[in-house]
């Protein structure tokens, strides 16, 4: 497979740098050029570097090189979905030759509508296809793909005709069918290849100009069993009584799960080759999750059935955009990767090569991680009156008259130094990052004193009051829980403690639903995995028994908080606006609630 960046493409235009242009150009052709030799690539610039329009070149690139007879899919988040078509529409003017002659659709949001777009003639098919994270996963409202299931489950079933022709006679009340019995007694007639045809003799003035059910759709339905829509359809009542309604009530609400069920195996059946997928905010996979699940492309083991969800195997290459750092350090990143798992592998030798070298960075980053640690508990050893000796520092290298200590971290960092060296190595191939040239500006953290006082860069914001304790035993239960496994990893997911920084709001909701909302996981619960430690929960027990109460007052004396609420009201009363971000979801309704109650005071 080669991909070479395509000619029709220059990134210089007015809205941008030459050297960002250029930059933009160098980074899709080293894409292209790695997604030669392995199955997927994480490109992590920082926010406003680009990453979009480097998509958009990789993406026409490889339609090119393919000579367009595929499609490239461009998976969003449903927040995003309409700014896509947006830049596509300033890159096809501005980046690439006129007359190209690329199609893209509108963002697709449902299962049905992906594979009708899928489904074109290759004379008016769209060549990039946008569609949401949750369009594969929404249940099924299609009239047409319900019925064609009804049919596909009771073909060549005589005992079941006049149960289908009930079907079409209540079909308003069954599934909301925007079309009449006849025309659904019709549909049901004849097989779906030819329903095309057949609705336009019944509705001449609505036409139809392509087949309403996929061909990949109808496929998938022979795969999967269709036993319990058949045993809906089994069930209807065919006799106008006074029960009927309540019959019609209980089929209606029977086909409606069996569907959803039927939908999402046809899902999963799918047996489609396309050469790309583009995944954007990808750190949404690093969970499993419904978006993760849609990637499934397990092997089969002996007895064991092999799992697939409906993107599995459908891919050559994946790309993946983010610019979200992980919160968890890089079991998460490595989780990230593993979803390349999900291409369309050309044989079993190459996917074995890359569970190879999956494993192998993921021990070498395991080790970078231990040696960090390691050093971190060396370096703690070294005493204030070997200071002297940490400041003539000029290299890794003991020396003999070195105090014990500063010799012992010397040689753990030197260890330490290889191992990160081996990891950055191996992590190398499958991230591309740029950032900012003034990052080491913008992301400068000022401590706590700065909220409420500008000048303040030396010190922290002062923890007292009812907060003190509290604050001192999740400082201890925080060192328990990130205590380190044999195999490398945190024994537990530590958000408890964040959520104590954050606000006592955002504590009690990690405890309460043992979850983290975060701002940044549009809504997915993640979840807080305490480790089932004894030690670590008498502390978590005694934090919750030390917090002050739980009232307007109580909670409005966390430090950050009260901090926040004045330096807000300070400025609001000096006529500025303020924009506050927060880390948890309970944070910001709590800062909401605190700062409406003290600006009226």
């Amino acid at each position: 497979m080669r991909w070479p960046i395509s000619p029709r493409i220059s990134m210089r235009n007015d809205r941008v740098a030459d050297t960002d242009a250029d930059r933009q150009t160098a980074t899709a052709t080293e894409i292209l050029r790695r997604l030669d030799s392995q199955p997927g690539i994480v490109l992590a610039d920082e926010v406003g570097m680009g990453k979009t329009y480097v998509a958009l070149a990789v993406a026409v690139s490889v339609l090119e090189a393919t000579r367009r007879r595929r499609p490239v899919v461009i998976m969003v988040p449903s927040a995003v979905a309409e700014k896509w078509p947006t830049e596509w529409a300033v890159f096809s003017e501005r980046c690439l030759t006129p007359g190209h002659g690329l199609r893209a659709s509108e963002p697709v949001r449902s299962g049905s509508d992906f594979l009708k777009l899928l489904d074109d003639p290759a004379r008016s098919r769209k060549h990039l296809i946008f569609v949401t994270h949750g369009a594969l996963t929404r249940q099924l409202n299609d009239p047409f793909i319900k019925l064609a299931i009804i049919r596909q489950a009771t073909a060549n079933r005589p005992a079941l005709a006049n149960r289908r022709r009930a079907i079409a006679r209540y079909s308003k009340k069954l599934f909301n069918a925007p079309f009449g019995p006849d025309v659904v007694e019709a549909l049901l007639a004849v097989p779906p290849t030819r329903w095309k045809d057949t609705w336009n003799r019944w509705r001449p003035n609505h036409p139809l100009d392509d087949d309403p059910v996929p061909f990949s759709a109808l496929r998938a339905m022979k795969a999967v069993d269709l036993g319990p829509v058949r045993e809906v359809v089994a069930s209807m009542p065919v006799h106008n009584n006074a029960s009927l309604d309540r019959k019609l009530k209980a089929v209606r609400a029977q086909l409606r799960r069996t569907m959803t069920e039927t939908w999402k195996e046809c899902l999963g059946h799918l047996d489609e080759a396309l050469p790309l997928l583009i995944l954007d905010e990808a750190h949404h996979v690093k969970n499993a999750n419904q978006l993760s699940r849609l990637l499934t492309n397990d092997e089969a083991e002996a007895d064991v059935v092999a799992l697939q969800g409906p993107l599995g195997g459908m891919f050559e290459r994946m790309l993946f955009l983010t610019a979200t750092p992980f919160q968890l350090g890089h079991h998460e990143l490595v989780s990230v990767l593993d979803r390349f798992h999900g291409i369309r592998w050309a044989n079993k030798t190459t996917r074995a090569a890359f569970d190879e070298q999956l494993d192998t960075l993921r021990i070498s980053l395991d080790r970078a991680q231990a040696s960090a640690l390691r050093l971190e508990r060396a370096w703690a050893r070294i005493a204030p009156e070997d200071a002297p000796a940490v400041e003539a520092l000029m290299s890794f290298e003991p020396t003999p008259e070195q105090p014990e200590p500063v010799r012992t971290a010397l040689e753990v960092a030197a260890q330490a130094a290889t191992e990160l060296d081996d990891a950055e190595l191996r992590l190398r191939p499958w991230v591309i990052r740029h950032a900012r040239a003034d990052k080491a500006h913008r992301r400068r953290y000022l401590p706590g004193a700065g909220i409420t006082d500008a000048s303040r860069s030396d010190s922290g914001l002062a923890v007292d009051g009812p907060a003190t304790l509290p604050f001192l035993l999740a400082a201890r239960a925080q060192a328990v829980s990130s205590l380190v496994r044999p195999d490398g990893a945190a024994a537990a997911r530590s958000y408890f403690a964040y959520g104590l920084a954050s606000s006592f709001e955002a504590y009690a909701d990690t405890r309460r639903n043992r979850t983290a909302v975060l701002d940044d996981d549009a809504g997915d619960a993640v979840a807080d995995r305490v480790a089932d430690s004894p030690r670590l929960r008498w502390y978590l027990d005694r934090i919750s028994a030390e917090l002050p109460d739980d009232t307007t007052d109580g909670w409005a004396s966390h430090p950050k908080v009260r901090a926040v609420v004045d330096r807000v009201t300070s400025l609001w009363r000096d006529g500025e606006k303020v924009l506050v971000f927060c880390f948890y979801v309970e944070t910001g309704k709590a800062l909401r609630a605190h700062i409406s109650r003290a600006l009226p005071r």
